[in-house]
C-alpha cells in the first residue's frame, strides 16, 4: 500500500495521526434500506468530497476503456455492453485514502477488508454505459474454474459516488423498477446473494448513459474469501 508524503509545511504523519479521531475516520454512516425486495442500501457520505476528489485524481490520467470477462469462454476483453473507461487501484495505487474506504465497506458490510478484490475507477461519459449485467461469480463458474473457486463468491458490490455534477446516469434495477444516484461522496450498496448464498437475480443492473458531464465511481466488490493477491 502506497503511504502519503509528509506535508512540505512540516507536519509529519505522527503529528497527524494524534490529531484524528480514528473510530470517527472508519465508522460510515448507516445503511439506508432502498428496496424491500432485495439488499440494496445507502449510505450518505460514505466518502468525503475531498477522498472523492484524491481518488479521481489518482488515475484520471491512466483510464483505460473498461473490458468484461465471458463466463462462457473464459476471456475478458472490451464489448460493446460496457463503453465506459476505468482503471484498477492496484497494490502499487492504494493508499491510506483507500485503506480508510476499505475499512468503511468492511464495517458496513460485516465482510473484513482483506475480502476485497482490487478497487476500480470508473468513468462514464456523455452516452457512455454499462447494460445489465450481474456482479455475482455464476456457481457453474465458481465449481468448474479453479481460480474462481479459489477467491470464492463476489457477494456484495459498494458503489462510491466521486462526481455528481452529470444528468442521467443513474444505476438502474429493472427488476426491482428502481434506479439510484447518489451526492457526491455517498455509497449504493447491495447483495449480490441472498443470505444462504444463492445468487440474487434481482440484483441485475445497469450503469445508464449520463446525458450531461461525467459520472465518477468507485466499483468495490467483496467476496466470501480473503483475496490473497490483489
Amino acid at each position: 500500500m502506497r503511504v502519503l508524503a509528509d506535508s512540505p509545511t512540516g507536519t509529519n504523519w505522527s503529528d497527524l495521526e494524534k490529531a484524528i479521531d480514528l473510530d470517527k475516520l472508519l465508522q460510515p454512516e448507516p445503511l439506508v434500506r432502498r428496496s424491500d425486495r432485495a439488499g440494496v442500501g445507502m449510505s450518505t457520505g460514505f466518502a468525503t468530497p475531498r477522498m472523492a476528489d484524491w481518488i479521481v485524481a489518482l488515475v484520471e490520467k491512466s483510464l483505460q476503456r473498461s473490458r468484461t470477462f465471458d463466463h462462457t469462454t473464459g476471456l475478458e476483453g472490451p464489448d460493446e455492453s460496457r463503453t465506459a473507461f476505468d482503471a484498477t487501484l492496484d497494490a502499487q495505487r492504494r493508499d491510506l485514502v483507500c485503506a480508510v474506504l476499505e475499512e468503511r465497506a468492511a464495517r458496513l458490510t460485516g465482510l473484513p477488508a482483506v475480502c476485497h478484490e482490487s478497487p476500480t475507477v470508473i468513468r462514464y461519459g456523455p452516452g457512455e454505459q454499462y447494460k445489465p449485467h450481474y456482479d455475482f461469480i455464476p456457481p457453474s463458474l465458481l465449481e468448474g474454474d479453479p481460480k474462481q473457486k479459489r477467491r470464492g463468491q463476489r457477494t456484495v458490490t459498494v458503489v462510491t459516488y466521486l462526481s455528481d455534477d452529470f444528468d442521467g446516469g443513474e444505476t438502474a434495477f429493472p427488476r426491482l423498477d428502481l434506479a439510484l444516484k447518489g451526492a457526491k461522496g455517498d455509497a449504493l450498496i447491495w447483495m449480490n446473494v441472498i443470505p444462504d448464498g444463492t445468487p440474487d437475480t434481482l440484483t441485475l443492473h445497469a450503469g445508464t448513459p449520463p446525458i450531461r458531464g461525467a459520472k465518477w465511481i468507485l466499483s468495490q466488490w467483496l467476496r466470501d474469501r480473503p483475496q490473497i493477491a490483489r
